[in-house]
Formats: structure tokens, C-alpha cells, sequence
């Protein structure tokens, strides 16, 4: 289900009308957020080789999905942004972590990798095991909630500056897109804290198990709705604003000279 409603809302975003930036990087948000139930799919029917490939691209879609949210979110406060080759920074750790995974990958073996990945607890498991265990299970989501935490700062600092700047002009508009904003980024960090969790506890039961794919489904959904109505106001919105961008000029000179 979150799968299915993740493939809709991404394919929705990418055909919206706006073009541009934020509309891209919404979609490949939610394609990134997605990826981990495809992931969990690929396990669930033991499609061995496939997992172990897959579980190389969940760790830079998990691990891109803060950076690219928060470019987003930049993206929204600019009427013509660009992403650049400076913005490529902010995705190191994703490229680092896979680079780890793949090392890791290389001094396990086949079988003792699926396990791993399988939560499949043997005893008498050997150092490599237990470091792969260690590694992949309790440093890396934790580290993706630091991560978000983070982004979470980031963002409230972009809000901040552009409150800052447009004063008395941060209007309705921005206020609705500062409030839609968080909504995505507390909806999106709940799908996460969700997966860990079942992960953590090693839930099994079914019933557990259908109503957190429906809670994860309803999340992701609230994100996607939340992304459209940014992307089809951005527009708007930045029209609004630099209707005022020459007295807003004028004070900064004002402030300047006094």
C-alpha cells in the first residue's frame, strides 16, 4: 500500500503543470521515501541476489531524502532556483555510507549478508557478522534520524532568513508554505521512525503489520498533498513577494545609512 500510494503521489508531481526544481525534487522525494517498501518487498518474496542489490540503492534513496528535501524546501524560497555542483555536498553521506556497505558486503559472505539483512539472528554468528549486524541495524538508523534532525535545524534556518527579510510581507501565502513545509518534513520523518521501529521490535504480527503500512500509506499521502499545493502556489507566492522586493531594498539601504 505505501508502496503503491508512493509510485501515484511521485508520478502525479512529476506531471504537474509547474515545471521546475521543486516540482522534480518533490517527486524523487517521495520515489526515495517509496524505495523502502520495494525494498521490503524484494525480501518478503526471497528474491535473494535482488535483495542484496537492492539493499545498495535503499542505502543512498534513505540517506537522500533529507538533502533532497531540504534543496526543495531552498527551492520553494527562490522564484528561479538552480541546483549546482556545490549542492552535490550535501550527499556525501549517502555516497560514503554506500561506499562502507560495499566493503562490508565484500568481507561477509553471501549467505551470512542475507542474513543480516533478513534479521535472522544465528548464534554462534562471527565478527563479521556481528559488525555487519551492528553496522546495519543499530548505527544506520540512528544515524538517519541524526541526519534528519540535522535538516530539521537547516530548514528552520531558511525559514528564519525569510521571515527576517520580508517582514510585514511574510504573509498568508508564506505562512501556509512554512506550515506545509513542516507537515512534509514531520510526515516523511514518521515514515522512517515507523520502519525502525517494526525493524527494532522485530514485529511479526499481522495485524501489526497491516495497520503501519495503513499509517505509513496515510503519511506519505499527506506529504504528496502537501508537496502539490507548495509547487502549484510557489508561483503565486513569489509573485507576491517581489512585488515588494523594491521597498523591501529601500528599507535594507534605509537600515544601512542609519
Amino acid at each position: 500500500m505505501p508502496l503503491t500510494i508512493g509510485l501515484l503521489g511521485a508520478v502525479s508531481l512529476l506531471s504537474n503543470r509547474h515545471r521546475g526544481f521543486s516540482r522534480n525534487a518533490m517527486g524523487f522525494v517521495i520515489l526515495a521515501t517509496s524505495y523502502k517498501g520495494l525494498d521490503d518487498l524484494i525480501g518478503y518474496l526471497g528474491l535473494n541476489d535482488l535483495q542484496i542489490i537492492s539493499y545498495f540503492f535503499s542505502i543512498i534513496s534513505l540517506f537522500s531524502v533529507a538533502p533532497l528535501l531540504y534543496k526543495y524546501f531552498q527551492s520553494l524560497l527562490q522564484e528561479n532556483y538552480i541546483f549546482t555542483i556545490k549542492d552535490f555536498k550535501y550527499f556525501i553521506v549517502p555516497l560514503v555510507l554506500l561506499a562502507l556497505t560495499l566493503i562490508l558486503a565484500l568481507t561477509v559472505s553471501k549467505s551470512e549478508l542475507l542474513h543480516v539483512l533478513n534479521n535472522r539472528f544465528d548464534e554462534g554468528r562471527d565478527f563479521y557478522g556481528k559488525t555487519a549486524l551492528i553496522f546495519i541495524y543499530l548505527i544506520g538508523y540512528p544515524l538517519l534520524i541524526i541526519q534528519w534532525i540535522l535538516y530539521f535545524a537547516f530548514i528552520n534556518k531558511l525559514v528564519f532568513r525569510q521571515k527576517k527579510r520580508y517582514g510585514k510581507f511574510y504573509g498568508s501565502y508564506e505562512k501556509r508554505n512554512e506550515q506545509l513545509i513542516r507537515r512534509v518534513f514531520f510526515a516523511l520523518t514518521s515514515v522512517f521512525i515507523i520502519s525502525f521501529l517494526m525493524l527494532f521490535f522485530q514485529i511479526s504480527q499481522n495485524l501489526i503489520i497491516i495497520l503501519s503500512n495503513i499509517v505509513v500509506a496515510i503519511l506519505i499521502g499527506i506529504a504528496i498533498k502537501a508537496g502539490q499545493e507548495q509547487v502549484d502556489m510557489k508561483r503565486y507566492r513569489m509573485y507576491k513577494l517581489n512585488s515588494h522586493e523594491e521597498e523591501i531594498q529601500q528599507g535594507e539601504l534605509n537600515q544601512f545609512d542609519s
